[in-house]
């Protein structure tokens, strides 16, 4: 079944759920600044728009587990030729800060018990 909404990252190609986008296309300074409140935000019109019974932790857990899928866009990339060293640069900062994010936020738990 279809997701019911994606983002669409212009730098990358590809489509994803909406609650892992910080995690890689923001620099680590701006995602540790402003994630919370996106995710809030992004919630926040969830409810605006009729969602129920999905509360703000739920969604705050499920961008946690997002982060988990985030690893397989660079890892991935860095596999695929490489057009230049300006893309090279973009999956290499792309894994530093799905890293980072996945190490700030600790999704394993949620895998592991």
């Amino acid at each position: 079944m279809a997701p019911s909404a994606v983002t669409i990252a212009m730098r990358v190609p590809s489509c994803d759920s909406p609650k892992s986008g910080p995690s890689y296309v923001q620099s680590v300074a701006d995602r540790r600044e402003h994630e919370e409140a996106l995710v809030r935000r992004w919630h926040s019109r969830l409810v605006a728009s009729g969602v129920t019974g999905y509360s703000f932790d739920a969604a705050w857990a499920d961008y946690r587990r997002a982060l988990v899928m985030q690893m397989s866009i660079p890892v991935v990339g860095s596999f695929m030729p490489m057009a230049d060293e300006r893309a090279a640069q973009l999956v290499d900062a792309m894994l530093d800060r799905a890293m980072t994010a996945l190490d700030d936020h600790r999704p394993v738990e949620f895998f592991i018990g």
